[in-house]
């Protein structure tokens, strides 16, 4: 059978019993590692690397994204997007890039907003449904600081 059809059945079969944010997809795969779902309205497949652009999703850690465009290498375990946005325990976030870090994703200059707090970080991990800060500026009507690391679970934030 040929591998690059094996691929491409695998992630179509996968679309069909998704139920999750990327569930309007016309095409999901589903991922081990890191643990994530990716969809999308149009795809291209060259070798094992896929890309996902119009309609991009991606469902990880809790969190619920869309980008501009997700790409996926399958034989060096790859994964990055661009221009990505979405939501995390009420938190809304937009980052330019996003890439797959063995079981994390890390988000790379993001900014999270949720009410009239906002919170920017150099560096945002999304691992095991929680979400670490990195060198992180927050502000609120009330209060500013920056902080070398955070957390976010639920509705609890947390700085250091």
């Amino acid at each position: 059978m040929n591998p690059r059809r094996a691929f491409l059945g695998l992630f179509l079969a996968a679309g069909l019993a998704w139920a999750g944010p990327c569930a309007d997809a016309d095409v999901v795969l589903e991922l081990e590692r890191p643990p994530a779902v990716l969809g999308g309205a149009q795809f291209e497949l060259d070798g094992d690397v896929l890309t996902f652009s119009e309609g991009a999703c991606l469902e990880a850690g809790g969190a619920a994204m869309t980008a501009a465009r997700i790409v996926y290498d399958r034989a060096a375990g790859a994964l990055r997007a661009e221009a990505v946005s979405g939501s995390f325990a009420g938190w809304a976030f937009r980052a330019p890039r996003l890439v797959g870090e063995g079981e994390a994703l890390v988000l790379e200059a993001a900014v999270f907003e949720r009410g009239d707090a906002v919170v920017r970080a150099e560096r945002a991990r999304f691992a095991s449904g929680r979400l670490a800060l990195e060198a992180l500026d927050a502000r609120t009507p009330r209060y500013r600081f920056r902080a070398a690391r955070g957390w976010l679970e639920g509705e609890v934030f947390v700085a250091e």
